[in-house]
């Protein structure tokens, strides 16, 4: 096993919980994050190949969402979400991953 793959294994859950396959790639990236802190390019990389989704699909949800960070988070952020982003997430979530809250 390449030491990438091997680096990354702590999301092997919930890729296993959506059977490697694309409907699940926010809740991968939001596990990822969560996980690792940010998304590195090899983070993205690694998502993708698991997933079996070119690396620009990836990249571009990731991007899509703002609450995705490439970037380690500062040590002192300020978060500016209004009450209605909050809902549209949870929103999203619970009604793709059930059980989410």
């Amino acid at each position: 096993m390449p030491k990438l793959e091997r680096s990354f294994r702590e999301l092997d859950p919930v890729l296993q919980r959506h059977g490697h396959q694309a409907h699940g790639l926010i809740e991968v990236l939001n596990r990822g994050q969560q996980l690792y802190g940010h998304l590195s390019e090899p983070l993205l990389r690694h998502i993708a190949r698991q997933l079996q989704l070119p690396f620009s699909r990836v990249m571009g949800t990731a991007s899509f969402y703002h609450l995705f960070r490439f970037q380690p988070a500062a040590r002192h952020r300020s978060s500016h979400t209004s009450t209605k982003s909050k809902y549209a997430i949870t929103g999203l979530f619970s009604h793709s991953c059930p059980g989410f809250s």
